[in-house]
């Protein structure tokens, strides 16, 4: 089938980055998370100050500390991630990539290794937008990168409408 979108670029670890810092820093169910945390320690806090029970503040100790198990986590998931960008392109830390969407399938394609991986629309669940890239998800929670800007078929605004109708229920935001 022919594709309705080509996407062509040179995948780096910014991709990854910038993938990681959206899943971790700035999805919205993070953000709320971080806003109710940073209340609840403040109210701790302050009910601690006027008097309240000494105990009262464990919870600001163990938000704290599940907060810095996220920091922990997404540094961890960086270097993992770096690691296998570097195993991939044998310490290049880039590789052309080509991706195509049609109405049947996505198709990733790495223009160095010319490997290929064919994934059924119908396993595409959700997606999000960062500064530079569409992100699609899949039912196997793989990610597949396309670069704004980059597309030699089709263009960006029809990527993100046709995207917001393919993955019905779990629109793409808009960054």
């Amino acid at each position: 089938m022919e594709p309705l979108f080509v996407n062509e670029y040179t995948r780096t670890f910014d991709t990854d980055r910038e993938m990681f810092q959206y899943e971790y820093f700035k999805k919205p169910e993070s953000i709320g998370g971080y806003i109710g945390s940073a209340i609840i320690i403040i109210a701790c806090i302050v009910w601690r100050i006027l008097g309240g029970p000494l105990y009262i503040l464990i919870f600001p100790v163990f938000i704290t500390a599940l907060l810095a198990g996220v920091i922990i986590s997404y540094f961890k998931s960086m270097k993992i991630s770096k690691a296998r960008l570097d195993e991939m392109t044998n310490g290049a830390g880039k590789m052309r990539i080509r991706m195509e969407l049609s109405e049947s399938e996505l198709i990733c394609f790495n223009e160095d290794t010319e490997n290929k991986i064919t994934i059924p629309a119908s396993q595409l669940k959700r997606g999000f937008v960062t500064e530079n890239y569409y992100m699609i998800i899949t039912d196997g929670k793989l990610v597949y990168a396309f670069q704004k800007g980059c597309f030699t078929v089709g263009k960006d605004d029809e990527f993100y409408s046709y995207c917001n109708k393919l993955l019905i229920n779990n629109r793409l935001n808009k960054n």
